[in-house]
């Protein structure tokens, strides 16, 4: 199975070859490369135009290139905000928050209540089908190190997904973060190429 990180180079190299045939130009004579050129369009909301005033516009030069990045993203579920799965258990076993709690109650004797603050404070069952903690498991993906086996503590086993689904919490309300660009709700009133 591939990862996220290679199955979106795969998608975006897809996307950019035929854009990148279009961009090539005149090539520079000081160099034997191709020119610059600054990708243009039609008049865009400001707010899409945010990253280019962080970054600089952004430029394309005829060739190939590659590159690697240091930190590559995990995958994960991106939890719906209208699912159970984080606060009421399947099939006899507990969620992850339920283990959560458990656990601090095993190891501080503090009695927690993450399973029953998410149920009744940021559970939706007539959410749209694609809210989540999307924003909070990138996150998670970048600045954590991908679980990858289950681990059990005072007694309390906690499978990759529970891990994973913790982690993602513990990012839902990160601070600090710049965010480009504009929400895609899924309907047609939305910014769709954003």
């Amino acid at each position: 199975m591939r990862s996220f990180s290679s199955l979106f180079s795969i998608i975006w190299t897809i996307a950019l070859i035929p854009g990148l045939q279009a961009c090539a130009g005149p090539t520079d004579p000081a160099d034997g490369r191709g020119a610059l050129e600054k990708l243009s369009g039609p008049d865009r909301d400001p707010d899409f135009l945010s990253a280019s005033e962080v970054y600089g516009p952004l430029l394309v030069r005829a060739g190939e290139f590659s590159a690697e990045a240091r930190v590559r993203p995990w995958s994960a579920w991106w939890l719906p905000t209208r699912d159970t799965y984080l606060f009421r258990g399947a099939s006899g076993r507990a969620s992850p928050l339920e283990k959560y709690d458990e656990f601090t109650l095993r190891t501080r004797k503090l009695r927690t209540r993450a399973a029953q603050f998410e149920e009744s404070h940021l559970y939706d069952p007539g959410a749209s089908g694609w809210e989540g903690r999307c924003d909070a498991w990138s996150v998670a993906s970048l600045m954590e190190r991908e679980p990858a086996i289950p681990v059990t503590r005072a007694g309390i086993t906690f499978g990759v997904g529970d891990l994973k689904a913790l982690l993602v919490k513990k990012y839902e309300s990160f601070q600090g973060r710049t965010i480009f660009g504009q929400r895609y709700n899924g309907d047609r009133l939305s910014v769709y190429d954003d």
